[in-house]
């Protein structure tokens, strides 16, 4: 089993043990903000806000940039994560928890809530 295999099979595991989450349901994903420090927009998220998640190519790759409601880019999804978000079409998360003193990419937490993949079930 690689690294990447490895991630996606301990997606799970890890996004229920975000330390002060309850635990996802079975049709949410909790998860890390990734490259919210390069986001200056970031230090204005707030725990409960809704943010949406609007697809963009970064470096030629797919992404899913995550945005506040004012339309100012506050980080991305996880790279891990854009498959499974292809898929199951959330579009909008909410702030879990903010943390400005730890570590980078441990400052925000998110929960979005899966839906119905695009095009219907």
């Amino acid at each position: 089993m690689d690294r990447r295999e490895f991630l996606r099979s301990s997606l799970g595991v890890v996004a229920a043990g975000v330390a002060g989450a309850s635990p996802p349901g079975p049709r949410e994903v909790v998860f890390h903000l990734a490259g919210g420090r390069f986001h200056e927009a970031r230090k204005d998220l707030r725990r409960g806000q809704e943010v949406a998640i609007r697809a963009e190519r970064v470096a030629g790759r797919p992404a899913l940039a995550v945005v506040d409601a004012a339309g100012r880019r506050v980080g991305y999804v996880p790279r891990e994560l854009v498959g499974l978000f292809a898929t199951a079409g959330p579009r909008s998360a909410t702030v879990e928890r903010v943390r400005p003193f730890a570590l980078p990419w441990r400052q925000v937490t998110l929960r979005a809530r899966l839906g119905e993949p695009p095009g219907g079930a």
